[in-house]
């Protein structure tokens, strides 16, 4: 696609996936043991880079106005944090980024992480399906301007929110 494709669905992908672990969590239970959460994995996932949190970036992604400000204010960001740190020059590549939704340049696609899996391949499957038919049609309404993105904080909360208690979470 072009890079204003790319920028939409990058845009449409920030917005859709704070509400993607209330359809798919799967992993209330950590070795043996209630976890912290209904998506235990996704919960873990947001701490899993706490030395360098701007790797996951609170995982929703932060919204860009084109691929060059993606580049300049996610990976600029991680690229300075990264030099801040001895010996991380060998992991200064574009998938060290850890958001939930991610522009691959590498491969040109979009990678979506924070999805449980459901022990159920035709059920993996039709999340997939789901995802990547509602990130077509958000993003074709993001292109054409009829779509208003909620506000960043605001899926972030939700985020929390859906990863704690999945399908029964209050969201804005």
């Amino acid at each position: 696609g072009t890079p204003e494709e790319a920028t939409a669905m990058h845009n449409a992908a920030a917005a859709l996936i704070a509400y993607l672990p209330a359809l798919a969590a799967s992993s209330p239970i950590v070795e043996g043991r209630r976890g912290p959460a209904l998506s235990s994995r996704m919960a873990f996932y947001a701490k899993n880079q706490a030395s360098i949190p701007v790797l996951t970036g609170g995982v929703i992604p932060e919204y860009v106005d084109s691929l060059d400000d993606y580049r300049e204010r996610i990976f600029g960001r991680i690229y300075a944090a990264l030099d801040e740190v001895p010996g991380t020059g060998l992991i200064r590549h574009e998938w060290v980024n850890s958001r939930g939704a991610i522009l691959r340049f590498d491969r040109s696609a979009m990678e979506v992480r924070v999805l449980d899996l459901q022990e159920c391949p035709k059920m993996d499957v039709a999340i997939a399906a789901f995802v990547r038919g509602a990130l077509a049609s958000l993003s074709e309404r993001v292109l054409e301007g009829s779509l208003q993105l909620p506000e960043r904080r605001l899926l972030l909360a939700d985020y929390r929110q859906a990863v704690a208690k999945g399908r029964l979470a209050p969201v804005s």
